[in-house]
C-alpha cells in the first residue's frame, strides 16, 4: 500500500479560498486520472481551472468537501447552533449549558436560572439525603434511596456515590436550571465545515432571508443569518456556482410536520414525541439520525417539568409560571420527529440509556425503545428478542458483546432508571 497525505489541519492559518479551488478542481480529477495523484497534483493549471469550471457549471460539487475551516462563533443564538448542528456535516464543541454558569446577558432568564438553581438544589438534597462534610449520600440499608421511616428507625447507611458528590449536585442543578435559557440565548461553539456545506449554509441562509412569512422561530434568527452570511462573505468563502439548487434547506423547524403513514417500527422506524428544545438539542448530536420538530398551536403551549418537583404541587405551578415569563426558553414543549435505521437508534442507547444523559432523553429513550420492541413483538418476533437485550435498564446492564461500562457511578437509581435527577 501506498499513501500520500495530501493536506492536513495548519492551526492559526486563514483559509486561502484559491488554494481551495484549486486542491478540489485536482481531487474531481482523480476519478479519471490516467497515472497516478502525483500526475494530477503537477498538471498544468490552465488543465485545472478547466476542470474547476466544468464541476462548477454541472454542479459536480462533492470534491469541494475536502476542503474544510473551523471557525469558533461567539454569540451567534442556540437555536442557531441547533440549525447548524441539524446539517449533520460538520464537527463541533459548544460551551455546555450543563457544566458552566449560565448568564445570558438577560436579566429576567439570569435571575430564574440563579433561583432555580437553588431550588433543585434543595430538593436534591431533600430526595437524596446528603452528609457535606463527608460529601456521603444516605441510603436505606438495600441500597435504595433511604425513606424517613429508613432514617428515623436507623436502617441506613452512608455512602460515597461520585454521580451525587457535592459538585454534580451542583451541575445537575445548574442543568435542571439552564431549562429558562431561550433558544435566542447567544452561545459560544467551535464548528468544523467543508467549503460545500459552507455555501449551502449561506444560500439556505438568504433563502429565510427572502422570505416574506417565515416561521416565527426563523423571524427571530434572521438578524444572525445575516451575520452569519457576512461572516462567510468576508472571510471570502463563498464560491459562485457552489450550490446544488436541488431544493435543499435547512431541515430542522418545520410547520405542523405529520409523520406519511403513522409511526413505523422495523428495519427503519419514524416516531412523533414531546420534547423541550434542551432535550432537542441534546437528540441532534446523533448525526445517523434524523430529526425535525414544530411547535404545538399556542394554545396547546407546555413546558418540561423535571422529575425532582414532580411530587410537590406547589413547585410545579411556579416552575410553569416562570417559564411563561421567558419567550421560547429551553423548556418548551414542541413535536419532535424522529428517524432512522433500527441500529442507529440502538447506538443511541447506548449513548442515552446512562445516569450520566440528560434525564428528559434518558427517559424518552427508553419510551421509544419499548414502543419499537413492542411493535416488533408482533411483526418480527426474532427482531424484537435481539432489541429487547437493551430494555433490562442502563447501558451497563447491556449484553457485555455490546457495551462494557469503564467506570460505574455506584447508583442503584441509574442503573435500573428510576433516577429522580
Amino acid at each position: 500500500m501506498k499513501d500520500y497525505i495530501l493536506a492536513s489541519t495548519m492551526v492559526g492559518v486563514e483559509p486561502d479560498i484559491e488554494q481551495f479551488k484549486d486542491f478540489s478542481a485536482k481531487q474531481a480529477g482523480v476519478c479519471y486520472m490516467p497515472n497516478d495523484i502525483v500526475s494530477i497534483l503537477n498538471e498544468e493549471e490552465i488543465k485545472t481551472q478547466k476542470r474547476l469550471n466544468n464541476i462548477l457549471t454541472n454542479k459536480h460539487l462533492s470534491p469541494f468537501e475536502h476542503c474544510s475551516v473551523t471557525f469558533h462563533f461567539v454569540g451567534l443564538p442556540k437555536i442557531m447552533a441547533m440549525e447548524l448542528n441539524n446539517c449533520k456535516l460538520y464537527a463541533t464543541s459548544e460551551k455546555s449549558g450543563r457544566y458552566t454558569v449560565f448568564d445570558s446577558g438577560n436579566q429576567i432568564e439570569t435571575d430564574l436560572y440563579n433561583k432555580w438553581q437553588e431550588i433543585i438544589r434543595e430538593q436534591i438534597d431533600k430526595t437524596y439525603v446528603f452528609d457535606p462534610f463527608e460529601n456521603k449520600t444516605c441510603l436505606a440499608l438495600n441500597g435504595s434511596r433511604a425513606t424517613r421511616e429508613d432514617i428515623e428507625n436507623g436502617n441506613i447507611k452512608w455512602v460515597k456515590i461520585p454521580y451525587l458528590s457535592d459538585n454534580n449536585r451542583k451541575k445537575l442543578s445548574m442543568e435542571t436550571a439552564r431549562y429558562f435559557q431561550s433558544i435566542m440565548t447567544p452561545v459560544a461553539f467551535t464548528h468544523t465545515l467543508n467549503l460545500r456545506q459552507i455555501n449551502n449554509i449561506y444560500n439556505w441562509a438568504g433563502q429565510i432571508l427572502d422570505e416574506e412569512n417565515s416561521h416565527p422561530i426563523h423571524e427571530l434568527m434572521k438578524p444572525s443569518l445575516k451575520e452569519l452570511r457576512e461572516c462567510f462573505e468576508n472571510r471570502n468563502l463563498v464560491v459562485d456556482g457552489l450550490f446544488d439548487e436541488k431544493g435543499s434547506s435547512f431541515s430542522l423547524i418545520q410547520q405542523d410536520r405529520k409523520l406519511i403513514g403513522g409511526e413505523q417500527f422495523g428495519e427503519y422506524y419514524a416516531t412523533q414525541y414531546k420534547g423541550s428544545f434542551a432535550q432537542l438539542a441534546q437528540a441532534l448530536r446523533h448525526r445517523t439520525l434524523d430529526y425535525s420538530m414544530s411547535l404545538p398551536p399556542e394554545e396547546d403551549k407546555s413546558f418540561y417539568t423535571p422529575v425532582i418537583i414532580l411530587d410537590n404541587k406547589d413547585l410545579c405551578e411556579e416552575w410553569q409560571e416562570d417559564m411563561q415569563k421567558v419567550k421560547y426558553p429551553l423548556g418548551q414543549m414542541v413535536d419532535i420527529t424522529e428517524g432512522g435505521h433500527w441500529s442507529k437508534f440502538i447506538l443511541k442507547t447506548k449513548e442515552r440509556l446512562c445516569v450520566h444523559a440528560q434525564l428528559e432523553i434518558n427517559k424518552q429513550t427508553v419510551e421509544t425503545l419499548n414502543k419499537y420492541v413492542s411493535s416488533l413483538k408482533v411483526t418480527s418476533p426474532e427482531q424484537a428478542e435481539i432489541m429487547e437485550r437493551f430494555t433490562k435498564g442502563a447501558r451497563c446492564t447491556f449484553p457485555k458483546d455490546e457495551y462494557q461500562c469503564k467506570s460505574p457511578c455506584g447508583f442503584k437509581e441509574g442503573v435500573t432508571m428510576e433516577r429522580q435527577i
